[in-house]
Formats: structure tokens, sequence, C-alpha cells
């Protein structure tokens, strides 16, 4: 139980000091942006038709735009180079100081509910903001989501969905972090022929159309769609807590 401890707040600590970088740093530039947005007809987010700058005039097709919904790109990609700092920082730390490698997943659990859970928080606020924001600064809102509308559901609905949503994500890069790290560039070379052998016989991608379906992105959170990725998430941390325990600390050199 110490050990356990140890490693949770060996972990958690490391959290804390990427965490707030990270939010400070996006704060930041949400607040570039809007300013930007008010001073110019240049406005930096999402739009209804992609994500990117929009300059067109206000009431244009390309002037929907959502502000807050550009945070997703790099929350996204916090999350899987934070998987891959698990396992190739923390883990050994953690083991050099007589954690177990079973103390070490317990802790890395607890460390991905805190991330997901804070990012789940400010994005899903920032997200209801975002409407009122690109009204004050003279554009149109783009409210729609498919998973999610910033304008008929509640903060509650919002924060769940992204919260079970980002849980999915980080147990698939904690799965790719945790082959890389026990199996090294082999992972990379079976992953790519899988892949192709499924792509050619089946015509199943097997990462895009596993974990990324079709119509995933417009589907709504329901009962049924929560319980669904939370069986797929713990099915994956299963996965994830074998290949752990049997994993060896590779050396720096």
């Amino acid at each position: 139980m110490e050990a356990t401890k140890r490693a949770i707040k060996f972990q958690l600590n490391e959290s804390k000091k990427s965490i707030l970088t990270f939010w400070s740093i996006i704060i930041v530039i949400d607040l570039l942006s809007i300013g930007l947005a008010r001073i110019s007809d240049i406005s930096i987010g999402l739009t209804n038709i992609s994500i990117g700058i929009n300059a067109d005039g206000y009431g244009q097709g390309m002037n929907i735009v959502s502000l807050m919904a550009l945070n997703f790109i790099p929350i996204l990609i916090y999350h899987a180079s934070h998987a891959y700092e698990i396992y190739y920082k923390n883990l050994p730390i953690s083991l050099s100081f007589s954690v177990t490698r079973k103390d070490f997943f317990k802790s890395m659990l607890a460390n991905n509910l805190l991330v997901i859970t804070i990012a789940s928080i400010i994005q899903s606020i920032l997200m209801k903001i975002d409407p009122i924001i690109v009204s004050l600064v003279g554009k149109k809102p783009f409210y729609e989501f498919g998973v999610f509308n910033t304008q008929t559901d509640n903060i509650l609905y919002i924060m769940v969905s992204m919260f079970i949503i980002f849980t999915l994500f980080v147990a698939f890069w904690n799965f790719i972090a945790a082959f890389n790290y026990r199996f090294g560039p082999k992972f990379w070379i079976a992953l790519g022929i899988t892949t192709f052998i499924t792509k050619i016989i089946f015509n199943f991608d097997l990462i895009n159309d596993l974990l990324f379906p079709k119509g995933m992105a417009s589907v709504r959170i329901d009962l049924f769609q929560f319980t669904k990725l939370s069986i797929i998430s713990i099915i994956i941390y299963i996965i994830v807590y074998f290949v752990t325990i049997n994993t060896n600390v590779k050396s720096k050199s």
C-alpha cells in the first residue's frame, strides 16, 4: 500500500507541472485568438466547414466559427505525448525506488484520471462560453459538434461526453506506448504489417475502423454509448496491465 501511495504521489506531482504549463499556454493562446478576432476579420478556430484560419466577412459560410474548439487538437496531442512520458520517463524512475509494476500501473490509472478530469472540466467550460465570446467579437457561433451541441446541451453532459471520449483516447495511447516501450521498433513493424494485411484482405483499417469507426464523431453519448466506450477502455487497460507487468526497464544507452 505504501509503495502504491508513493507511486501515485510521484506521478501526480509530475503531472501537476505539465498540466499547469499546458493549460496556461492554451489559455494564453485562446486569449490571443479572441483578441485577434476582435480587432480583425481573422478568426483562428473551427469553422462550419473545416479547422483553420477564417478571414471571410461576417455572415458568410466560413464565418460560422468556434474559437475554443481548436483546443481539441493540442489536448489530444498532449494526451498522446503524456502517455509516452509515463512509460519512457515515469516507469524507470518509479521502479528505481522499489515500486512494483502493479503499483506503477495503479498510479498510472490515478494519473490518467486526474489529467482526463481536468481536461474535461476546463474544456467543457470553455466550449460552453465559446458561443458567447464568438458573438461578442462579432462572429457567428458554431454550435453543433455531433457528439454535443453547445447551445442545447448543459455543461454536465458536455463534460461527461468529453470525459469518456478522452478516456478511450488516453487508453488507446497507453496501449501504444506500453507496447512500443515493451517491444521497441518491432511493435511498429508488426502493427504496420497487420494493418496492411487487414486492409488488403478484409478492407478493414485496423486503427481507424476499430478505434474511430465512421460516424463516431456524430454519435451522441447516451447511456449505451457511455457503457460501450467504458467497456472498450477497460479491455484496453487489461491488455496494458499485462504488458506493463511483463516489461523490463530499457537502458538509456
